[in-house]
């Protein structure tokens, strides 16, 4: 993981790093936060993964509607 993270370098980029054990880990970079975001993963009918969704915390609580 460590060696995957390290090649994306400074810019936008996706990776993916295998493990021994058969399990693949999606990271990406994003910018200058602390790295701690909330990520969604969304689910077919069958409970295959079909996408995921962070939230970067980039629009203020004041601005989002309530439910």
């Amino acid at each position: 993981m460590w060696a995957a993270m390290e090649a994306a370098g400074d810019g936008p980029s996706v990776f993916l790093a295998e493990g021994e054990d058969g399990h693949t880990l999606a990271g990406f970079t994003s910018g200058w936060g602390d790295g701690c975001y909330p990520t969604w993963i969304g689910r077919d009918a069958e409970g295959r993964v079909t996408c995921f969704v962070t939230d970067f915390l980039v629009v203020p609580t004041a601005l989002v509607p309530a439910a």
